[in-house]
């Protein structure tokens, strides 16, 4: 189901392997991930803030990915780590 989305805000499945013994997939590779993003700072240095272009332009995609994704897909577990993000669409 997953290899046949094609959606600029849904990650690439490349390949698959779906033997019982070690399943894996190949994903494209993003450069990083909403958590890093978000969390990530400097040590002892204070966080700091995303502008709001940036948090809106994220939140839209990420409606946009699950709007395309929901007549088929439904995801139960929508936490800031699942979600990866290509650096250069954001810029």
């Amino acid at each position: 189901m997953l290899g046949r989305c094609s959606h600029p805000n849904v990650v690439k499945l490349l390949a698959a392997c779906l033997d019982p013994r070690q399943p894996c997939l190949v994903m494209e590779l993003c450069e990083t991930s909403l958590e890093a993003l978000v969390f990530k700072h400097e040590p002892g240095a204070a966080p700091t803030l995303l502008p709001l272009v940036t948090v809106l332009t994220i939140a839209i995609d990420i409606c946009n990915a699950l709007s395309y994704l929901h007549p088929t897909i439904i995801h139960r577990d929508l936490k800031v780590g699942l979600f990866t993000l290509l650096v250069c669409a954001m810029s």
